[in-house]
């Protein structure tokens, strides 16, 4: 009985993760070439043969330069329209290449004020203090939080992560495999719905305030966002 209760809730939790690609973005010829149809690249960062690593496929991965990181550049998007705030799934796969000691390595970050005085939604995705994995999505001064240990995510090796969500819960993946989930803010379901305004999606965003740090490096080999259905 509790084995069955057990896929039950797994299947319930994958399907969270099955929906229509909002965005998508990955580096198979050293091109950044986003793909989606609301979420358009809102700045144009220097990018050349520098900002790739080759994967163990043959294929590549994005990572910062040096003078990305003295300019203060990285990747952005307009996400007032695009990014799936009621239910949706981002999957990323990242290797992480050099971290200093007690600080964060952001992957991905949505930041999304609501128009006519709602509350700020915020979504992290980062490496945390400790070397583990981190989500979070934040409503009205409230958190939901997920964290994978540090001994789960290899530094040698590139992971990949998937964050569903829907308007209760908060579910995570690793490499293929269901971690935990967590219930979503108070609140939540009922900002999700409401018209966003200026809203920015950052790949590799730097966020000093919360404890990142330019000096920092990951290399991410492809990002998928996904909006589902309730």
């Amino acid at each position: 009985m509790k084995s069955a209760l057990i896929c039950a809730a797994f299947a319930a939790a994958v399907s969270l993760c099955s929906g229509e690609t909002v965005f998508k973005l990955d580096f198979p010829n050293r091109e950044f070439k986003p793909q989606s149809r609301k979420m358009k690249q809102s700045n144009k960062p220097d990018i050349g043969p520098e900002n790739f690593i080759e994967t163990p496929d043959g294929k590549f991965a994005f990572m910062l330069s040096d003078a990305n990181a003295r300019k203060k550049q990285t990747p952005n998007f307009s996400a007032a329209a695009g990014f799936p705030y009621r239910a949706g799934c981002v999957e990323l796969t990242f290797k992480v290449i050099k971290q200093q000691l007690r600080s964060k390595v952001r992957l991905l970050h949505v930041f999304s004020p609501a128009k006519n005085g709602g509350s700020t939604l915020i979504y992290y995705f980062f490496i945390n203090e400790n070397n583990g994995f981190s989500s979070m999505i934040q409503c009205r001064n409230k958190q939901c939080k997920i964290s994978i240990p540090s001994h789960f995510i290899k530094k040698d090796i590139f992971n990949t992560v998937k964050v569903a969500w829907n308007s209760k819960n908060m579910t995570i993946f690793l490499n293929g495999k269901k971690y935990e989930d967590a219930a979503l803010p108070e609140g939540y379901a009922e900002e999700a719905v409401k018209p966003r305004s200026w809203s920015t999606f950052g790949l590799l965003q730097t966020v000093v305030p919360d404890g990142d740090k330019w000096e920092n490096r990951a290399a991410i080999s492809s990002v998928t966002v996904e909006e589902t259905a309730e």
